[in-house]
């Protein structure tokens, strides 16, 4: 039986709310985070604060794991008796206020009260709905698998996710025909060549299979 949330309102306690360490949406998290955490620690998924805070479980991965890196809380994997296979993650709020004391608002120096910069994270959040809008048209790993000549991935990976989504359209409609055009993997360009070339736009020449008579086919001529 789940057990009652403790449940604390919205009220954030002064050292978070001016812990430079953390952005908003970060305090939130942790607000949130505190109110479940009961004896046992808090079980919510990702899912759940995807739903919760109407974001992507993408950008709940990141803020989760910004938060650990940090300090903030602790994660922790249960793993069923004797098996790899993952039955919940547990999440402890486990915050030390810092060493230094915290400055007071009206005690920073003027250029410290400038607004907030939220340009880095609107960036990202920026990245993570392209890159879930690639991945619903072609993932990456699909392509890479399609193209089956695996060398330097991770560079392609970056250049991939780059790529405006007319691109991956393109590519998702004519990388099977230029597969099918050098079925040879050794003549195969490398991923990072098609990907930087474009050669998505080049046109492809599909040569038809040759007939062998039944002469070759009996002697194995032609093969």
């Amino acid at each position: 039986m789940e057990k009652k949330r403790d449940w604390k309102g919205i009220w954030i306690p002064k050292e978070l709310w001016l812990d430079e360490r953390l952005t908003m949406q970060e305090m939130i998290f942790l607000a949130e985070i505190e109110s479940l955490d009961n004896e046992e620690g808090c079980f919510a998924s990702n899912s759940y604060f995807a739903d919760f805070f109407r974001i992507s479980k993408t950008r709940v991965s990141i803020v989760i794991n910004s938060l650990v890196e940090k300090g903030f809380i602790k994660s922790r994997i249960i793993y069923k008796e004797g098996t790899k296979q993952v039955l919940k993650r547990v999440l402890n709020f486990c915050y030390i206020p810092p060493l230094s004391k915290v400055k007071e608002p009206m005690k920073q120096k003027f250029k410290d009260n400038k607004p907030v910069n939220n340009t880095f994270n609107n960036k990202e959040e920026e990245k993570e709905k392209k890159k879930e809008k690639i991945d619903s048209i072609l993932s990456f790993d699909q392509f890479w698998n399609i193209y089956d000549k695996k060398i330097g991935r991770e560079h392609c990976s970056k250049k991939y996710y780059n790529l405006e989504l007319e691109a991956i359209e393109k590519i998702k409609e004519t990388l099977p025909i230029y597969i099918k055009s050098t079925p040879d993997k050794d003549y195969r360009k490398h991923p990072k060549t098609y990907l930087n070339g474009k050669h998505w736009e080049d046109e492809i020449e599909v040569k038809p299979e040759k007939k062998r008579t039944i002469y070759q086919m009996m002697y194995g001529i032609g093969n």
